[in-house]
């Protein structure tokens, strides 16, 4: 027997380019789909109720939802699961092939006041800076969410808004079950897990003065976008932080 070298095996190992990796997983979920399986991709900036509606996915009927974040490939590796209707999360880096979603997945995509993002802190990065969401994480979520509308621009988004999800959330259950084709077990207001939606989680700078001296110091051109993006949304004109 001849002894084959470690570099002649790796050299023997078939490589597959990133682009032919993309279009074999694409024919997967292709494949996913065509066996009844929906794939919800829950996308949206840092703090903007991600996690929140991941958790109260739970409440519809015939449903798996990961627990951990994933990028849009993970479905993938739920394709074993009984339950029709597949829930995954997105990674913190996952905007930046935001435009490149499959068109076999159906995208909810959470917003929320950009002042409440970014004066929001987070457990895994408060001994790194008082607030998790940095101005520049901010401005690349938007711009991706711009650029999956240009590149595609017949995809159907499901938005849901934080500030309606904590208030009225059996009302954006309900919206989500005619946009998504759900069946709700069980209303989010009443999950049987006790989930916590907490509606003093909203505007918190409005009473502080550190958040709101913090947000006052933020430039013209960016605070422009932000005008933008609620607008967008229906938060109406920017207040007067002074």
């Amino acid at each position: 027997m001849t002894a084959i070298s470690t570099g002649q095996r790796s050299a023997r190992r078939w490589y597959e380019p990133p682009s032919l990796r993309a279009v074999r997983r694409r024919w997967q979920l292709r494949g996913l789909r065509r066996r009844g399986k929906r794939l919800v991709f829950i996308a949206g900036c840092a703090r903007s109720g991600t996690s929140l509606l991941k958790q109260l996915m739970t409440t519809f009927l015939d449903t798996a939802v990961f627990p951990r974040e994933r990028p849009v490939w993970h479905f993938l590796d739920m394709a074993g699961a009984e339950e029709s209707v597949l829930v995954v999360k997105r990674t913190s880096e996952c905007h930046r092939g935001l435009h490149h979603l499959p068109a076999e997945v159906d995208l909810v995509y959470c917003v929320r006041h950009p002042f409440d993002c970014l004066t929001s802190s987070h457990p895994l990065t408060a001994h790194l800076r008082p607030y998790h969401v940095t101005r520049d994480r901010w401005f690349a979520e938007y711009d991706a969410l711009h650029r999956l509308r240009r590149t595609q621009p017949g995809r159907r988004i499901a938005y849901v808004r934080y500030e309606d999800l904590v208030n009225s959330p059996d009302d954006v259950q309900s919206a989500l079950v005619g946009q998504l084709d759900l069946e709700a077990g069980h209303s989010f207001s009443a999950n049987p897990l006790g989930i916590e939606i907490r509606p003093a989680s909203l505007e918190k700078w409005r009473a502080r003065p550190e958040l709101r001296e913090y947000l006052a110091g933020l430039d013209a051109v960016w605070l422009e976008e932000v005008g933008r993006f609620c607008d967008e949304f229906a938060y109406g004109p920017l207040p007067a932080l002074a």
